[in-house]
């Protein structure tokens, strides 16, 4: 495994247990993702890991028709800014066509069905966005 993919652990070990865990700046606050070893912001590389709320605005979305061997299609997938700060791309589990941009969204982590090989990951669940009305 690299350095990237060691430092990643935390996020895949809270996904099992349901939290988005994630780090953030010390020296900044900026909350990163996908998780990495240094602030994209500042530089530093104080980063904090911590559980994050994980709702947020839709903030573009697609149906992709065709996609790679392994995965299902079509495919929805959407840019998603959570309320503490990153923006991230996740599969919908929504119709393409009942998703309005500025839905309410929480990502939710689900078992990895698909056919696609993850290595020392291929047991770890992954992520999904559903709409939510309560928040």
């Amino acid at each position: 495994m690299t350095e990237i993919e060691d430092f990643a652990g935390p996020f895949w070990e809270g996904l099992n247990r349901n939290e988005f865990r994630v780090p953030s700046c010390d020296d900044c606050g900026t909350v990163v993702f996908p998780p990495g070893p240094i602030c994209p912001e500042c530089g530093s590389d104080e980063l904090t890991w911590g559980e994050i709320d994980p709702v947020g605005t839709l903030h573009s979305v697609t149906q992709q028709h065709r996609t790679p061997p392994g995965f299902d299609s079509p495919i929805v997938l959407g840019m998603i800014d959570l309320d503490a700060g990153p923006r991230l791309l996740s599969p919908i589990d929504a119709e393409y066509e009942q998703l309005s941009i500025g839905d309410r969204v929480r990502i939710e982590a689900v078992d990895y069905d698909f056919a696609f090989d993850r290595g020392p990951r291929a047991d770890d669940p992954f992520f999904t966005a559903v709409v939510v009305d309560d928040v």
